[in-house]
């Protein structure tokens, strides 16, 4: 199956003359070139990277993302959107319908190998799928499993497990989680009023769909949400 990679870049930033975090440099590589390193090795069929018009405008950023994938797809957003899940939507509306999908934000780095996972979730004939480390910080999005590890509710900023989701989704096909997006907008179902990715997997248990996970240890997991925590990642300390 064709996978299509989608890279949400799209973001506040901490201030508004801060450059974004994911240009942050540790070592001789921004976060966006480990992301897109490890994008662009598991040869996807379509990759495609949603930036903020003023960033574009301010940092070229699209030519970054260039330099690092010639054959990247841009995708200008105009402005904030109302949320990650409105961003991803915009993105994945472009992405043929039944290619797989993968979701990745960019201020975070997943210090694991990602084909590997894809074939985890492929060999279980999942139709969803997260990454999922030991967490009870309301900061994050949290998946409920039952017995069996079939994710049965999913949400953000409330712990209803201590199954916190990394910021990767997976889609078997590209148009189970446009379509579940779209029900979530129907129902005005927000947190905060914007609207996220994870409680889109709400809908696609609705529809009976499998979503399942894999889960990480959290040292492998690197927020960089901040400014703090971008200071750290800059001075090698996370």
């Amino acid at each position: 199956m064709a996978l299509s990679i989608l890279i949400l870049a799209a973001g506040q930033h901490e201030a508004d003359n801060a450059s974004p975090i994911y240009l942050a440099e540790h070592g001789d590589m921004t976060i966006l070139e480990r992301i897109l390193k490890k994008c662009v090795a598991i040869n996807p069929a379509e990759l495609a990277i949603c930036f903020l018009k003023s960033d574009i405008q301010r940092f070229n950023v699209d030519r970054v993302a260039k330099l690092l994938s010639p054959d990247i797809k841009i995708i200008e957003i105009e402005s904030y959107t109302g949320g990650s899940g409105c961003t991803a939507l915009f993105g994945a509306c472009q992405a043929p319908p039944q290619n797989e999908l993968m979701i990745v934000s960019a201020n975070e780095l997943v210090n694991i190998e990602l084909e590997p996972a894809l074939e985890v979730f492929r060999e279980r004939q999942l139709d969803g799928a997260t990454l999922i480390f030991h967490s009870m910080n309301p900061r994050y999005s949290f998946v409920k499993m039952d017995k069996g590890g079939r994710v049965v509710e999913a949400t953000q900023q409330d712990p209803i497990s201590t199954n916190a989701t990394v910021g990767l989704f997976w889609y078997a096909r590209a148009e189970y989680f446009v379509r579940a997006v779209k029900q979530m907008i129907i129902k005005n179902a927000t947190i905060n009023d914007r609207f996220f990715i994870a409680p889109a997997f709400n809908e696609m248990i609705l529809e009976d769909k499998y979503v399942g996970v894999i889960q990480i240890n959290k040292f492998d997991y690197l927020p960089l949400k901040n400014a703090a925590q971008r200071k750290l990642f800059e001075e090698g300390q996370i």
